[in-house]
């Protein structure tokens, strides 16, 4: 049996659409998963989604609310979407405590920041682009990845190049996070639990990455590959 992802959904808050971009969906299934689309539901719900399903995705998109983080919004604060800031920290904190396998991408990434009570940066101010305007499968800048690392061992090197297409950035990991790489300017670039569940967040956009790159397409199969574990070891835990 395939292992089921759950990919959370964008919100278009001009017509209140839920929807995923093809990378993420294509990714998960040329890396031999099957991709669920997550929409937010209540938290009371979520243990009924987290059941189903054997690993997660956090995709990328909009800013997270500064207010969650006690912080007034800065002048290049982006779009913002409560709802879906409110149900993915809570789906993120549950699998973590459950242990499902996960990977945050972009915005995803700092959602796990958030949910493991981490900081992240309102509006990144660095001599480095870090919102390029080349297409999304173009890289554009390096990335330095720390040998001890689960990332070293998925990318097996210690300088990637990579597409960047944001203006946040986590500034403190959290709890149970810990950086594991970072861009020449000193920005977290990736993060991954420190306990003994696979947990791992990125700042770029492997799925837009992987048809052209072994190591973009490692990155899926890893968290594939946990997940089959997951499903196999847990299948009983609730």
């Amino acid at each position: 049996m395939k292992a089921l992802i759950g990919v959370t959904a964008c919100i278009d808050n001009s017509n209140g659409r839920f929807f995923v971009n093809p990378g993420y969906i294509n990714a998960v299934y040329k890396s031999g998963g099957i991709p669920i689309i997550l929409c937010p539901v209540q938290r009371r719900e979520i243990p009924d989604i987290l059941r189903k399903i054997n690993g997660i995705i956090l995709t990328g998109g909009g800013d997270i609310n500064p207010l969650i983080l006690g912080e007034e919004p800065c002048n290049n604060i982006g779009e913002i979407s409560p709802i879906r800031d409110t149900f993915e920290i809570a789906l993120t904190r549950l699998a973590l405590q459950y242990r499902i396998p996960i990977l945050g991408i972009c915005r995803g990434m700092q959602v796990m920041a958030v949910a493991a009570e981490g900081k992240i940066v309102q509006d990144i101010q660095s001599s480095i682009c870090h919102m390029q305007k080349s297409p999304r499968n173009v890289k554009t800048h390096t990335v330095n990845i720390k040998k001890d690392s689960i990332l070293f061992s998925i990318y097996g090197k210690k300088k990637i190049a990579v597409n960047s297409f944001h203006h946040q950035s986590v500034s403190d990991c959290g709890k149970i996070f810990r950086a594991c790489a970072f861009s020449a300017d000193g920005i977290i670039e990736a993060m991954e639990n420190i306990k003994n569940s696979f947990a791992l967040g990125v700042q770029w956009h492997p799925e837009t990455l992987y048809h052209s790159n072994q190591c973009e397409k490692n990155i899926f199969t890893a968290l594939i590959n946990e997940a089959k574990k997951y499903k196999e070891d847990f299948k009983n835990v609730y």
